[in-house]
């Protein structure tokens, strides 16, 4: 009666945790066995007579503008496209100039950036049963909106994904973003990380840095972008760079050294970075990776990430020099 449900208290969340039960949350068990669908539906329909009545808002109550300060949310959000998931455990990163980063944060991914306003809350229309609506167009998805996990733990013959348990969210008055801990299931070993995006407006194109914060570790560590497909061109600034060198690092290349990924339709994704010593980058399987390695302090790693709709060699020099850290 008080109206909080651990899946969502819309008809579908209902009917979907009344048919499965709550495995590993409660001792609540599944009864699709017992009852049919119709008698379910039924269960469904009379729990909801037990909810309090929603409140009426209008759409301007409804929508989070971002003022002077970069403004976070945390919710349930969209499919971003056709095969791609729901996202029940989602947060919204919102900056003045109308850029948002997107996040999944039940094992935390960054999936897209948005460009336009930033959120509204139809997550209060059905009893905070829906998903929000954000509001920017998405002018670029990770991995196709469906990333794998960033984090990997290096030893000398193998690489093993890290889930990223979320920790919260923080808001300093230089930077913003998500703190998460990493975690290898296998070992239990942990590693804290914090992220936080930006966004950097240049001539032709837009720019926008992930910046970790990593705590002293002493594992070697590989960040791996998946952001490259056979029909893509990875290059150098003197070098044409391939998936012909299948070991880590492959060419390794400088600090502040652009790394461009030429796409077919004549954009590109130019990507640069800076770090702590030691910090290396190269290409596998036409992705990017950093190798982080071990340290006793923490190490900082960002990453320059810069969308250019028409891309020529000539222009990428003065681009790169833009970039402010």
């Amino acid at each position: 009666a008080a109206g909080g449900f651990a899946f969502g208290n819309t008809p579908e969340a209902l009917f979907k945790t009344i048919s499965m039960g709550m495995p590993g949350q409660s001792e609540m068990p599944s009864f699709k066995q017992e009852m049919n669908d119709a008698e379910r539906r039924a269960v469904v329909a009379h729990v909801r007579t037990l909810i309090p009545k929603e409140q009426k808002t209008d759409d301007g109550s409804t929508i989070l503008r971002v003022n002077d300060r970069p403004l976070v949310f945390r919710g349930i959000l969209p499919s971003l496209g056709d095969g791609l998931p729901m996202r029940p455990r989602g947060l919204l990163i919102g900056f003045p100039d109308g850029i948002t980063f997107e996040y999944r944060i039940d094992d935390v991914r960054l999936l897209a950036i948005r460009k336009g306003g930033f959120v509204k809350r139809t997550d209060w229309v059905d009893r905070g049963g829906t998903p929000a609506e954000p509001l920017g167009e998405v002018v670029y998805m990770i991995s196709g909106g469906n990333p794998g996990p960033l984090f990997h733990h290096a030893t000398a013959t193998t690489i093993t994904p890290l889930t990223a348990h979320m920790m919260g969210s923080f808001a300093f008055p230089d930077m913003v973003g998500v703190s998460y801990r990493l975690e290898d299931g296998q070992s239990g070993a942990s590693i804290n990380i914090k992220e936080s995006p930006s966004v950097q407006q240049l001539t032709d194109a837009l720019g926008f840095e992930r910046r970790f914060l990593i705590e002293p570790t002493s594992e070697s560590i590989i960040v791996r972008f998946d952001e490259g497909s056979p029909n893509h061109e990875f290059h150098g600034r003197d070098q044409k760079l391939s998936d012909k060198h299948p070991k880590f690092p492959s060419i390794p290349l400088e600090p502040l050294k652009p790394v461009v990924r030429k796409n077919t339709d004549g954009s590109a994704l130019i990507l640069v970075y800076r770090g702590s010593q030691g910090i290396r980058m190269g290409i596998r399987d036409n992705g990017i990776e950093f190798k982080i390695p071990p340290s006793e302090s923490a190490q900082d790693l960002q990453i320059m990430f810069i969308l250019q709709k028409t891309f020529t060699f000539e222009s990428l020099e003065s681009l790169a020099k833009e970039v402010v850290w």
